[in-house]
């Protein structure tokens, strides 16, 4: 019955005579949009198709009622211009609504143009002209954030403004100025100042800083030290006068005032700022008298620096070797030096009370703990190329301890540990280069083991070609191990004045000779070894050690 034109929309087919009502419609709602000139990211054709996209599912429940009721085309027809015309008066109703949406816009830029003007005035800037071809949404946000600019230009010449001024009232009280003359030279200063109004508080404080010349500025540095100081110890100062040094910079130049900005306006009072300055300020240019002060406080605040820093770092060392032979938690060990990183008396106070609670432990312990730092003694002793000489004394000393249940023993072995500590960094460089010698020698002995395996020659995924190329690096870092070596014991031996032996009483260089012996003979029956069907020993087992 109702055969005619179809209109593609989602995908399904609209039966007219309904979608004529859209096809009619939509045409003139689009040509309105193409009137009003929509954002570049729309178009006539994506609104057109959005609208009928969502009035598919209606138009089809439509379609059923009309068919179901039996209308003929006429009656068809004028239901559709009904419907039209509603359609049209919704149209025009959101239009209207969109107008007055756009009015409140184009007042809320005008608002913000009158804002843009009066910061510009205020701040004695040239007149704000946004870029051409915004959008009204575009221009709006960018007078905005034209505004935020502007405040915090404001804000920012204020507190600058401030700032001077607090630095010229306490240089010109340090000169000695009267609350007059201090007053002439801020006539310049407003509430908001221009730049030039702050160029030119800036000449006035070089001038006054210029007058001032070195007194002030030993004056400032040494404030400043003793403050830095102070703060990073915890010091706390014992006398008035102390005290008053103490904080003469932060109560001056560097004073912090009682409210900040925060982007709230706050009036700068000249003449109480004046007043605060001077109740806090001793007089007029510092003294050689307080400049000696300053001096013997600083002195003082340094050695006691030092003498923290020196006795908590001490602890510190004392305290992970403690806490390795008692075999304390590491996590447990961390969270308490973190409690104790700065180098203040409290953390002395936990340093120490720890080191003695580790002492007494160590006596109750004394079982296990002594093997642990017996242990710690030979392989300190073995890196420091000094086995054999300490193991003989080690031997002659516990013959002599064994009826004190081990207590002095206990002493010794801790004693010689820091006695060791002290030797290798002394000629650490001598003690790393052997090592690092002897495990570059090491290694290079386990590729020529497996080079002999007669399993490699089936060269599987290459393993001989990569072997032989491990073993030419080898061979270089030897090489060039051994010559860093033997510069760094010639270094030793020019500052000793005698030759460095090992442990085993020999030379570095008689000890390399023997150990290529060793390893040449260990090679050599290895071989054989591999000839009768027998696997080599473990290359993880060097046959001989330097030290």
């Amino acid at each position: 019955m109702y055969q005619s034109n179809f209109r593609e929309a989602g995908g399904q087919a609209l039966p007219t005579p309904v979608s004529a009502a859209l096809v009619l419609f939509l045409p003139t709602a689009c040509a309105i949009a193409n009137d009003r000139n929509l954002c570049s990211v729309m178009d006539t054709d994506s609104i057109c198709l959005q609208i009928s996209n969502g009035l598919a599912q209606q138009v089809d429940d439509l379609m059923k009622i009309w068919i179901y009721a039996g209308y003929s085309k006429t009656e068809a027809d004028q239901k559709i211009g009904i419907l039209l015309k509603s359609l049209k008066a919704s149209f025009y109703a959101f239009i209207k609504s969109e107008n007055e949406l756009l009015k409140e816009l184009n007042s809320k830029i005008e608002s913000q143009r009158q804002i843009v003007a009066e910061f510009c005035s205020l701040l004695c800037l040239p007149p704000y002209f946004p870029p051409h071809g915004l959008t009204t949404c575009q221009l709006l946000q960018d007078l905005t954030d034209k505004v935020s600019e502007m405040e915090q230009e404001k804000l920012h010449r204020k507190e600058e403004f401030q700032r001077l001024c607090r630095e010229i009232i306490t240089s010109s009280l340090q000169l000695g100025h009267s609350s007059d003359v201090i007053k002439r030279k801020l006539t310049k200063a407003v509430d908001v100042p221009s730049n030039e109004d702050i160029a030119g508080l800036k000449l006035v404080l070089d001038e006054n800083n210029a007058t001032l010349g070195p007194l002030v500025a030993q004056l400032n540095a040494l404030q400043a030290d003793i403050q830095r100081i102070a703060a990073e110890i915890a010091y706390v100062p014992k006398t008035e006068r102390e005290k008053s040094l103490l904080h003469l910079e932060s109560n001056g130049r560097e004073a912090t005032p009682d409210k900040m900005l925060n982007g709230q306006e706050e009036v700068f009072n000249v003449d109480e700022e004046i007043r605060r300055t001077a109740e806090r300020l001793k007089g007029a240019l510092p003294n050689e008298t307080d400049l000696e002060e300053l001096k013997t406080m600083r002195l003082s605040l340094v050695k006691e620096k030092a003498r923290l820093v020196g006795t908590c770092e001490e602890l510190k060392a004392y305290l992970e070797s403690m806490w390795k032979r008692l075999q304390k938690p590491e996590e447990e060990c961390e969270v308490f030096l973190k409690n104790c990183e700065a180098f203040t008396p409290h953390s002395l106070q936990l340093l120490q009370t720890e080191a003695d609670a580790c002492r007494k432990e160590r006596l109750q312990t004394i079982a296990t703990y002594l093997p642990s730092v017996k242990a710690e003694l030979l392989d300190l002793a073995r890196t420091c190329c000094l086995e054999n000489q300490e193991s003989s004394n080690l031997a002659k000393i516990e013959a002599k301890e064994r009826q004190d249940g081990g207590v002095e023993l206990l002493d010794y072995l801790e004693h010689r540990i820091e006695e060791l500590k002290v030797v290798y960094q002394q000629h650490r460089r001598v003690y790393e280069a052997i090592a690092a010698f002897q495990t570059s020698f090491n290694a290079l002995q386990q590729v020529e083991q497996r080079l002999k395996d007669p399993s490699i020659l089936s060269n599987r995924g290459g393993i001989l070609l990569k072997t032989e190329k491990e073993k030419k690096k080898l061979l270089k870092e030897v090489e060039k191990s051994e010559k860093e070596t033997l510069a760094a014991i010639g270094e030793y031996e020019a500052e000793k004045g005698q030759p460095f032996v090992l442990s085993n009483g020999k030379t570095f260089v008689q000890a390399v000779e023997e150990q290529r012996n060793a390893a040449a003979v260990s090679m050599r029956g290895g071989r054989a070894s591999s000839a009768v069907g027998r696997r080599p020993f473990s290359a993880g087992h060097p046959a001989s050690q330097l030290c």
